[in-house]
């Protein structure tokens, strides 16, 4: 009988569609639960194998990529993924906050959604806000756009009410929010898409479709590339630089703020690398580097649940595309292959 690294092993490595939705249903392949230590062995399994396949199209030696970081990388954006995740136990327990007092669930949400958040920054995705896709999408990325911009709208809502409670002591819930009070304590809600998307998104923000204040959702369409030339934003590294190029502009609404909420697909693996790399140029330029939280939105359920919202055939590629542009992004030096620190996200090495 095989080994169980070896089944594991071959499961990981053999199988394209089994590849990396095993990682998160919570059974292994003889239909066990994964205690921790498996987890780990799975994850290394996962990096070694987006290694090998990188190293053999880029041409490089997989030791290589291995000193740079490009394992450690890919096991903790893994871990990040998996902490972001809503398990069945994290949804157990809360149900059972909901038994507990108001005091103690106006805590878990003060914890949750922190008032010293400034901006909300929801990176744009597949599709546009009004429609499912753009020509050429996979299904499987449909409506991204749409659902990231709402989580961000909520996301807003909700620290707007802790940041109410907070400063007057009278406590607060987003669906008892008012305009007054989201003028007055809702953080920006930052969007930097591409030239496709941002017409869409400033339509439904000018027709009040997003709920909030028209001043506190801000659209840009532009990044300044190495010599200061600005150019239409066109994918995640834009946005992310785009973004710290606005806190340090004085014309920009967001000029000075430094505590910065990143929405995106729990699965872009590459957002906390690309903010990373960010924060360190700041650093190198003398700035002070700015704090970070990480909100993960999963992609729309289908007919098959793999265990806390994400589709099954969603999870395979959706990673499938990430992963390796993780590795070659970062041994190409656009992205650190050290994820950034969050306030709310946690992963242990």
């Amino acid at each position: 009988m095989e080994a169980k690294s070896d089944q594991l092993q071959k499961a990981l490595e053999l199988s394209r569609v089994g590849l990396y939705p095993q990682l998160f249903d919570g059974h292994d392949i003889d239909g066990r639960e994964f205690d921790s230590l498996e987890m780990d062995h799975i994850r290394s399994c996962v990096a070694w194998s987006v290694i090998k396949s990188m190293a053999l199209e880029m041409k490089v030696d997989e030791l290589e990529l291995v000193r740079k970081g490009a394992r450690r990388s890919v096991m903790d954006a893994l871990r990040i993924v998996d902490t972001l995740r809503c398990t069945p136990e994290q949804r157990k327990g809360q149900r059972k906050s909901m038994d507990s007092s108001e005091e103690q669930r106006s805590l878990a949400r003060a914890a949750k959604f922190d008032p010293r958040i400034q901006i909300v920054h929801v990176l744009s995705g597949p599709g546009t806000f009004d429609t499912p896709l753009k020509e050429g999408q996979e299904e499987w990325n449909r409506w991204q756009d749409h659902d990231r911009m709402w989580y961000g709208v909520k996301l807003a809502a909700e620290i707007a009410a802790q940041k109410r409670e907070r400063d007057l002591g009278v406590p607060t819930t987003a669906q008892k929010l008012t305009p007054l009070h989201a003028r007055a304590y809702a953080p920006m809600l930052f969007y930097n898409g591409t030239p496709v998307e941002n017409p869409v998104m400033r339509a439904a923000r000018d027709a009040g479709r997003l709920k909030l204040p028209q001043e506190k959702v801000y659209v840009a369409d532009t990044v300044r590339m190495s010599d200061g030339t600005p150019k239409p934003i066109q994918h995640t590294g834009d946005q992310l630089a785009s973004l710290f190029q606005e806190l340090d502009n004085p014309q920009s609404p967001l000029f000075g703020m430094g505590n910065i909420a990143l929405v995106s697909n729990m699965l872009d693996v590459r957002v906390p690398n690309y903010a990373e790399a960010q924060n360190q140029k700041r650093k190198e330029a003398g700035l002070e580097e700015v704090k970070l939280w990480l909100y993960g939105v999963p992609p729309r359920r289908g007919s098959s649940d793999a265990g806390f919202g994400v589709r099954e055939d969603t999870v395979a590629p959706y990673l499938e595309w990430e992963l390796p542009r993780l590795v070659r992004y970062g041994y190409q030096g656009h992205l650190s292959y050290k994820p950034a620190d969050f306030e709310n996200v946690k992963i242990e090495a």
